[in-house]
């Protein structure tokens, strides 16, 4: 097997082992080695090997191949050669078991190497054997880069086999700190921090950090300005070597590779610098890939930690705005749901808080640190839905290019949440229930079904029983979902948690958008409490939001709240809606609310006819006329038919 070590300016480009007979460079894609460069041709050359040797052969390229700086059309090359082709040199290494392969026709050993002034090729004569197994294992060494994203691991990894290629008794990466400019100890080997041997280390990285350039030291003891450190003799250190790490971009050096040897027979030499000095080149962009990784990884980790406080405060139930004995009730019964592993149906009107009871289940219970994934079946055409749950493989539909998996893989651990479940279709209800049953599922164009551990908490504002008597929703899904149920009351049941849910909003959007409004004018939230919210509470929020746009005084007032909502006061409420459980805990506000719907009421039983009505309470005509007045009540809502008086 032939080794190309291919080199771009001072820095390995790639490395290509080939077991083939034939192997063809150029820029085209079907070449062996393609090198994506205008100084390449589309088909430049092919290196041909055979049992005799091995031969070079120019392809009819533009910037020709070159040996021994000579341009060749066809030449013999051997273990050790360099080419060039373009702007790229190929390193010819043959293992020492196919050394054979390379020699000439009279069976003589090939030439020693060329040094061609550069880092990538200063190969010394009479050590090529040590010089290609050092330059293999820092290919090797090379190549596993990219597979190493933490630093600690990647410098480790690196100091132990740079000790182990040079045989290097002790060993170290010093890293300078950004923010300083000091070295940190990254990775040391043999070498105590804490001991007078770090000072020679010391002392001989601030100069390469300084000079930019590499140091060699043959005899250390023998050296002048080591003569006086006692931890020189002590330990008897007598080569040393330290070359700078330069990032190419700014030609800024982030630290410094250093070995040290005490034994007599290993002298380091500028061979073997260079070599060192070329790794380093290589390595930078690794460490500072590693670098970044695991900045990235600690912001990483700390906003996910920040973001599961803060859900777990959001979503903790003292956080959830209840005075209503029916709200309290259903806050009790989550607090129970929460600690058991059980599948949940939510039931309750648009805008009444589904999912944020859904999110109360999920952050109080022991899933509160998996994921939890919510997924609007109304928001998502049929055509999507059954890809967008169980995912699908790469080829299973048009416009299916690459393989991706569902909501319940994401929620893998964690809850899923449906919302407007009774929106599902009859084939994906089926798929649902097998999931619920199985507790598997199979991507869609899937041949294999995949384990998944969820929760399911389902919703829906519908009348289930109803679409199951219509045969819109299946009864055995139903019942599987049903295990147990919370329904979630309106607004409109609630009012005395509308005093307090305004306080909670207004305390929101000041800190969203930087306000100090102090509060709700008194006439403004009677025109709230005296409303039937058919949106509840999403619909009190936007109405907040609005007001904090408009409103200019320090307090919400009457005129900052949407016109319909002054008009439409009292709008939708029965009798049965406001029982003395809901009114509002304010004796005016309540009498209001019921002198109002009190009225209204017989005026409906009377189809609006005022002077009927006004008989049947026992008042003035004059009083109801005075009471509609007050209350902003539209003549649309006194009866099937106009009134009649």
């Amino acid at each position: 097997m032939v080794t190309l070590v291919i080199f771009r300016g001072s820095t390995i480009h790639d490395v290509v082992e080939s077991p083939q007979e034939s192997i063809t460079i150029g820029r085209a894609s079907w070449n062996t080695v393609v090198l994506d460069h205008p100084s390449v041709s589309r088909d430049h050359a092919r290196i041909l090997v055979r049992e005799s040797g091995m031969e070079v052969v120019d392809l009819g390229s533009k910037n020709g191949v070159v040996l021994k700086g000579i341009p060749v059309k066809s030449a013999t090359i051997v273990h050790g050669d360099v080419l060039q082709i373009g702007e790229f040199r190929f390193h010819v290494h043959a293992p020492p078991t196919e050394r054979g392969i390379g020699k000439t026709s009279q069976g003589e050993k090939p030439s020693a190497p060329r040094r061609e002034g550069n880092p990538g090729s200063l190969l010394a004569e009479g050590a090529l054997e040590e010089t290609y197994r050092a330059l293999e294992t820092l290919f090797q060494l090379s190549s596993r880069f990219p597979t190493m994203v933490d630093t600690n691991q990647l410098l480790e990894h690196m100091i132990d086999c740079l000790r182990q290629i040079f045989q290097a008794e002790r060993g170290q990466i010093l890293l300078v700190d950004p923010k300083t400019g000091r070295f940190q100890v990254t990775i040391a080997r043999k070498i105590d921090p804490k001991t007078p041997d770090y000072a020679i280390s010391e002392t001989i990285a601030r100069e390469v950090l300084s000079r930019k350039v590499p140091i060699l030291t043959t005899d250390a003891l023998a050296e002048t300005k080591f003569q006086e450190v006692d931890s020189i003799q002590r330990e008897q250190i007598r080569s040393v070597v330290c070359v700078p790490l330069i990032r190419p971009a700014d030609k800024r050096t982030i630290g410094v590779l250093y070995l040290d040897s005490r034994a007599k027979q290993k002298v380091f030499s500028n061979r073997e610098v260079a070599l060192l000095d070329t790794f380093a080149s290589n390595a930078v962009e690794a460490i500072e890939n590693a670098r970044e990784k695991d900045r990235l990884k600690k912001l990483v980790l700390s906003l996910q930690a920040a973001q599961r406080d803060s859900n777990l405060r959001e979503h903790n139930f003292q956080n959830i705005v209840a005075s209503n004995r029916k709200m309290i009730d259903v806050l009790t019964l989550v607090t129970d749901v929460a600690s058991e592993d059980v599948t949940c149906l939510v039931l309750g009107e648009s805008g009444t808080g589904k999912e944020l009871i859904a999110k109360a289940i999920h952050y109080n219970s022991k899933r509160k640190d998996r994921p939890f994934v919510a997924v609007n079946c109304m928001a998502l055409s049929p055509e999507v839905i059954e890809s967008e749950l169980f995912g699908h493989e790469r080829g299973s539909f048009t416009g299916a290019c690459e393989r991706r998996i569902g909501r319940f893989e994401m929620a893998d651990g964690g809850t899923l949440f449906l919302d407007e479940i009774g929106e599902l279709s009859g084939a994906i209800q089926v798929k649902l229930l097998r999931v619920l049953q199985e507790r598997q599922i199979e991507r869609v164009g899937g041949s294999r079904p995949t384990d998944v551990d969820v929760r399911l908490v389902a919703a829906t504002h519908a009348d289930l029983p109803k679409h199951i008597k219509t045969g819109r929703f299946r009864e055995d899904l139903y019942y599987r979902l049903n295990v147990l149920t919370i329904t979630i009351p309106p607004l409109r049941q609630r009012l005395e948690d509308i005093p307090p849910l305004v306080d909670h909003f207004i305390d929101h959007f000041n800190s969203r958008m930087q306000r100090k409004l102090v509060g709700i004018d008194p006439d403004a939230l009677s025109i709230l409490m005296s409303y039937s919210w058919p949106g509840n509470i999403r619909e009190l929020k936007n109405v907040i939001e609005r007001a904090f746009v408009v409103e200019r005084e320090q307090r919400i007032t009457a005129s900052s709240l949407p016109h319909d909502i002054v008009q439409g006061r009292g709008r939708g409420f029965s009798s049965n809606d406001l029982g003395v459980d809901n009114y509002p805990p304010d004796f005016h506000l309540a009498k209001e609310l019921f002198e109002k719907n009190f009225i209204l009421k017989y005026l409906r039983v009377n189809s609006g006819n005022i002077a009927a009505t006004a008989t049947q309470l026992g008042l003035p005509r004059k009083t109801i006329y005075r009471k509609l007045e007050a209350y902003q009540i539209p003549r649309d809502q006194l009866g099937d038919e106009p009134p009649d008086d």
